[in-house]
C-alpha cells in the first residue's frame, strides 16, 4: 500500500489535461473541461487499478456509494476542470471527477481523449452515474493539519491502524499544536484536580508499560502530590463497558494500594477493553493519569455519586484531553459496536492523495506521477480531497443518534462540549476537536469552528463547542450586566447579545433532549457540569432547566414529531354548531378515560413543572427568530424557586395576557400539543401571548405563546404576585399548566394588547 501512486489512466488524466493546471481565461467563466477515458466499467476499475495497480486516487472512488451501482455497460470517464463555485468563496479550484457513462455514439466533448484507437467507444443507452468528486488544493497553500514529519524527525507515514506508532505520533502532533498554538484552547488547571484518577504508569523508550496494575490515585491523600498534575479523562459508553469491574466500597482500598503490595492495583483482566485501550493511549502520548468515571467514581455509593456529578465541569473542563471511545468499530472486523478504541483499515481509503503538477515553472514539467516513477522536484502538490471529507468531522457528527452509540447518550453531550480537547478514537479514521477547530485524518486542513448565531442551527457539527463557548464565556466589557429581558427599555446591544445566548441555550437543549439517558430522572443532572461552568462565569440563575436571564425563549418549546401539530381557527367552530359540541363530547370522554390532574403543582410524572422541557421525555424544538427585536415580551418571575435545579416544583407568575382559544380572532393557528392525543376540549385550552413582534402598521403580527388550562392548587401553594416599577398586579389569579404552543405568523392580531387587559399568570 504505496500512498500517493497513481495507476495508468490517472495518470495520463492529469498529465494531458491543461485546464486542470492552467488559470482560467479571464471573462470565459464557461471554461470547458477535459474528459478522459478510464476504463471498460468499474469492476475493471477495481482489478486493474485498485487491486493490482493500488491506485491511491482510484481507491479512494471505489469506496463511493455509488460506485457498486454502476452498470457494466457504463464506461468509467475522468473530467478534469475548474471551478469558483465548488467552495463559494470565487477560488479558482482544479477539479477532478469521475463518472460512469454510457453513451449511444462519440461525443464531441471526448475528443481530448489521448489515444482513441486503444480505448473501447461508450456503447449503450445515454445514462450518467456520479462516482467521486476531487477537489486540489495546494499542500503549501494553507496551513495543512497533517505532519510531514513528527516531533522525533522522522518522516509520517499512512498508519494502517490507529494503534500504531505512526497514530500515536500523529495525536501527538495535533496536542502538541493545540497546546502551543491555541490560545482559544488553553486553560485547563491541572490544580484543581478530580477525588480520584486512575494512575496507569509510564511507558519506557521502547514504549512499553513499566506497570503490570493500574490503581487508583487519590491526589490530595498525601503531601507529596506535586502541585500540577496533567490527565486525561474518558467517554466512553456504557452499554459497551457495563460488564467491565468498577469502583465499589469493598474494592477500594485494594485498588488504591500499590502493585508490589498484596491485592494491590486494578485487576487488568476484568477490564473491558476500552479502558484498557484507554490506558495504552495515555502512555503513549506521554501521560500518567486518566479519569475514567466507572473506576473513579464510587458506584455503589450515592452520595459519592451525587458529589462526583456535581463537579463534572472541573473535571472534563480541566483535563488535558479527552478520549471518546466512539464504539462505531467500522474496520479491522470488530463489527459495529465494539469494545475497543482501535481500528485496522486501509490507509489509502482514509487519507487524502497528493498528486503533483505536471507544471514545472510554469511550463510543463518532465515525466507524470506514475506508478513506475514519482519526480516531485520543482513542481507543486496538490491534496485531491474528496468532495464528502470537506466537512466530514461534521458528518461524523450529524445525525449520531443512529450511528454512533456513544454520541447518542445524554452524558455525552457536556463530556464534549466541556472538554477543551478530544481525540475520536473508535471510527475507521481518527477525528481531533478543540476550541479552535475540527480534522480527521482524511481532511488535511480541518473545518474551522464558526461563531455566529446562524452556526448554532448546526449543533451536531463541529460548530456545537464553539456554541457553548459563546455561553460558558463571561460577557463582554462593553456590555451592560444587570438587565433582564424583560425590561421595554433594556440596552438595545445587550438585548441582542441576550437574544443570541437565548439561541446557543435552546439549540444546545435541542441537542440534548435527542439523545437517550438510561434513567430519565438523570435528564437535569447531566447537565449539572455545563450548568455550573456557566453559572460561574455568567452569575445567572438556574431553574429546572431553564435561565431566568434567558425568559422567556426557553419556555417556547414543543415536541419535534409532526403527530402533535395541528392547524386551528376558531372560525370552523361556532358558538352553536354541531361540530363544536360533537368535538367537546369526544374530548370529554378521553378525559375520562385518563386520571385526572393532581391538585397540586408538581404535575408530571418526573415531578417537575410543566412548563419545563424536561418534564418529560422526548426529544424537543424550540422557537428562534434572527429577524430584528421583539416588540414585546412577557415578564417572567419565579417562585418555588429551587438552588440546584434538581427535580422539585416551582411555579412561574407571567405578566402577560389571557384569551380563551375558543375567543381569539377567526385566524390560522399552528397548535403544537404536550399530549399527542390532543385530548384537551378546547373549551377549557386558554392561550398566553408570550413574544410578539408587529409588522409595520400594527395590524399583522408575529405572536407566539403557551396553551394552559387552568387547575386547582393546594392552600399551601405559593401565593405572590408579579410586581413591576408601577406595584402589584391586581386580579384574580390564574393557576394553570402548560399543555402546547401557538403560534400565529404574520397573521391578524390574536391578542391585541391595546385592547385585552393585561393581567397575572401562575404556571405550574
Amino acid at each position: 500500500m504505496e500512498p500517493n501512486r497513481l495507476c495508468k489512466r490517472c495518470s495520463r488524466a492529469l498529465t494531458a489535461s491543461k485546464t486542470l493546471w492552467q488559470p482560467r481565461p479571464v471573462g470565459d467563466p464557461d471554461w470547458a473541461g477535459e474528459r478522459f477515458f478510464h476504463g471498460k466499467n468499474a469492476k475493471q476499475m477495481l482489478i486493474d487499478s485498485v487491486i493490482a495497480a493500488g491506485c491511491h486516487l482510484c481507491t479512494q472512488v471505489s469506496q463511493e456509494h455509488n460506485f457498486s451501482r454502476a452498470g457494466d455497460d457504463q464506461r468509467v470517464m475522468v473530467e478534469c476542470r475548474r471551478s469558483r463555485a465548488f467552495e463559494g468563496d470565487g477560488r479558482d479550484i482544479p477539479i477532478v471527477s469521475f463518472s460512469a457513462t454510457s453513451r449511444a455514439k462519440w461525443d464531441d466533448k471526448w475528443a481530448s481523449l489521448p489515444d482513441p484507437s486503444k480505448d473501447e467507444e461508450p456503447q449503450g443507452d445515454s445514462a450518467t452515474t456520479p462516482l467521486a468528486t476531487f477537489k486540489l488544493e495546494r499542500t503549501d497553500g494553507a496551513k495543512s493539519l497533517l505532519p510531514q514529519r513528527l516531533s522525533d524527525g522522522s518522516m509520517f507515514a499512512l498508519p494502517s491502524s490507529t494503534d500504531s506508532p505512526e497514530a500515536f505520533g500523529l495525536v501527538r502532533h495535533w496536542l502538541d499544536d493545540c497546546l502551543n498554538n491555541h490560545p482559544e484552547c488553553k486553560g485547563s488547571n491541572f490544580e484543581r484536580l478530580p477525588t480520584r484518577l486512575v494512575d496507569v504508569g509510564v511507558a519506557d523508550n521502547n514504549g512499553q508499560k513499566k506497570l503490570t496494575r493500574p490503581r487508583i490515585f487519590v491526589p490530595n491523600a498525601t503531601s507529596q502530590t506535586p502541585a500540577t498534575i496533567p490527565y486525561l479523562t474518558l467517554s466512553h459508553s456504557w452499554a459497551l463497558t457495563g460488564s467491565s469491574l468498577r469502583l465499589t466500597t469493598k474494592n477500594i482500598e485494594d485498588w488504591q494500594k500499590p502493585e508490589a503490595a498484596e491485592h494491590g492495583g486494578i485487576p487488568i483482566d476484568g477490564l473491558a477493553q476500552t479502558f484498557l485501550d484507554a490506558m495504552r493511549i495515555t502512555q503513549q502520548l506521554g501521560y500518567r493519569y486518566i479519569w475514567i468515571d466507572s473506576l473513579c467514581i464510587i458506584q455503589d455509593s450515592s452520595e459519592d455519586w451525587k458529589r462526583e456529578a456535581q463537579t463534572m465541569a472541573a473535571v472534563y473542563g480541566n483535563s488535558l484531553l479527552t478520549i471518546f471511545a466512539s464504539g462505531m468499530g467500522m474496520a479491522g472486523g470488530q463489527g459495529a459496536n465494539a469494545d475497543t478504541c482501535f481500528s485496522g483499515r486501509n490507509p489509502l481509503k482514509v487519507y487524502s492523495p497528493i498528486i503533483t503538477s505536471p507544471l514545472s515553472d510554469g511550463a510543463m514539467g518532465g515525466g507524470a506521477q506514475s506508478e513506475e516513477n514519482v519526480n516531485t522536484a520543482g513542481r507543486t502538490s496538490f491534496y485531491a480531497i474528496r468532495e464528502k471529507h470537506k466537512t466530514n468531522v461534521d458528518e461524523m457528527l450529524w445525525g449520531a443518534t443512529q450511528k454512533n452509540p456513544l454520541l447518542s447518550r445524554g452524558w455525552i453531550v457536556q463530556e464534549r462540549l466541556l472538554s477543551p480537547r478530544i481525540i475520536y478514537y473508535g471510527a475507521d479514521e481518527l477525528y481531533w476537536e478543540c476550541r479552535l477547530h475540527a480534522v480527521s485524518e482524511s481532511c488535511p486542513f480541518g473545518t474551522g469552528l464558526k461563531k455566529d448565531a446562524e452556526a448554532s442551527q448546526s449543533i451536531w457539527t463541529a460548530n456545537a463547542k464553539s456554541v457553548y463557548q459563546d455561553l460558558q464565556d463571561p460577557f463582554p466589557a462593553s456590555l451592560k450586566t444587570g438587565m433582564d429581558m424583560g425590561n421595554d427599555n433594556e440596552d438595545a446591544k445587550y438585548a441582542q447579545h441576550l437574544h443570541e445566548l437565548a439561541a446557543c441555550w435552546t439549540t444546545l437543549l435541542t441537542y440534548y433532549t435527542a439523545t437517550g439517558l438510561t434513567y430519565p430522572s438523570d435528564r437535569l443532572i447531566a447537565l449539572a457540569g455545563m450548568v455550573t461552568a456557566i453559572e460561574e462565569s455568567k452569575g445567572w440563575t438556574y431553574t429546572l432547566g431553564s435561565w431566568q436571564e434567558l425568559w422567556p425563549f426557553d419556555l417556547l418549546w414543543g415536541f419535534s414529531t409532526v403527530l402533535n401539530v395541528e392547524m386551528f381557527n376558531p372560525g370552523w367552530y361556532p358558538d352553536d354548531s354541531e361540530k363544536r359540541r360533537q368535538d367537546r363530547d369526544e374530548m370529554a370522554q378521553k378525559l375520562l378515560k385518563r386520571q385526572s390532574y393532581p391538585e397540586s403543582h408538581a404535575s408530571t410524572t418526573l415531578g417537575l413543572p410543566s412548563w419545563s422541557w424536561a418534564a418529560t421525555e422526548a426529544p424537543k424544538s424550540f422557537w428562534f427568530g434572527s429577524s430584528g427585536s421583539l416588540t414585546w415580551k412577557c415578564q417572567v418571575d419565579v417562585f418555588g424557586r429551587t438552588t440546584t435545579g434538581m427535580q422539585e416544583s416551582g411555579i412561574l407568575a407571567l405578566k402577560t395576557y389571557k384569551k380563551q382559544l375558543y375567543d381569539v380572532p377567526s385566524i390560522d393557528l399552528i397548535l403544537t400539543w404536550d399530549d399527542g392525543e390532543n385530548f384537551y376540549s378546547k373549551d377549557e385550552v386558554c392561550c398566553l401571548l408570550v413574544l410578539d413582534h408587529l409588522a409595520r402598521g400594527g395590524r399583522r403580527a408575529l405572536q407566539l405563546g403557551l396553551m394552559v388550562v387552568q387547575v386547582q392548587m393546594a392552600e399551601n401553594s405559593p401565593s405572590c404576585e408579579v410586581t413591576d416599577d408601577t406595584g402589584a398586579m391586581t386580579g384574580m389569579r390564574f393557576y394553570c399548566r402548560r399543555v402546547g404552543k401557538w403560534e400565529n405568523y404574520w397573521g391578524p392580531l390574536v391578542i391585541n394588547r391595546n385592547k385585552d387587559e393585561e393581567t397575572a399568570v401562575y404556571l405550574c
